[in-house]
C-alpha cells in the first residue's frame, strides 16, 4: 500500500527554504568617483561570513576598473564579520597588489574592526604593496 503524500504548509516551507539558502545575498554595490580612478564598494545591512564570503570575494575582485588608484571598501552597514567572511578581503588585497590598486577600508564598526585586526588583515593591509625585491646570493 503507497502512503499518500501530504502537502506541507506554505509557512513551514518558507522556513526551511531560508535555513536551507546560503545566507543572505551578497549583492554588492559598486559605485565609480573621479572617473574611474576611485572604486567604492558599499556592502548590504548584515553579517559576511562563510556562507557568502565566496560569492563577495568574488565580486570584489572583478570590482577595480583598469584606470581604479584606490578601492576602497565601505563596511558601514556590516554588523558581523566572521574571520570566514574577512577571507574574501584577503582575497580583494591580493587581486589590488597585483594591480597595483591601494585598498582603503571605511566606516567600520568595533566588531567587524576587532575581526579584521584578528585574523592579520589590517597588519596586511599596512604591510608593502610588492614584495620586496630579492637580493642577490652573497659571494664569499
Amino acid at each position: 500500500m503507497i502512503a499518500k503524500a501530504r502537502r506541507v504548509p506554505l509557512a513551514l516551507r518558507r522556513i526551511l527554504l531560508r535555513a536551507l539558502t546560503p545566507g543572505p545575498s551578497p549583492t554588492v554595490v559598486v559605485r565609480y568617483r573621479s572617473r574611474g580612478r576611485v572604486c567604492v564598494v558599499h556592502f548590504p545591512a548584515g553579517s559576511i561570513d562563510g556562507r557568502n564570503s565566496r560569492l563577495i570575494g568574488a565580486r570584489l575582485r572583478r570590482a577595480p576598473r583598469p584606470r581604479t588608484v584606490v578601492f576602497e571598501l565601505d563596511l558601514r552597514n556590516v554588523t558581523h564579520l566572521s574571520p570566514d567572511g574577512a577571507m574574501a578581503f584577503f582575497t580583494a588585497l591580493k587581486a589590488a597588489r597585483q594591480r597595483g590598486i591601494r585598498l582603503v577600508i571605511t566606516h567600520a564598526g568595533d566588531q567587524p574592526l576587532r575581526t579584521l585586526r584578528q585574523v592579520g588583515f589590517l597588519r596586511a593591509l599596512s604591510g608593502p604593496a610588492l614584495p620586496p625585491p630579492s637580493l642577490p646570493p652573497i659571494e664569499e
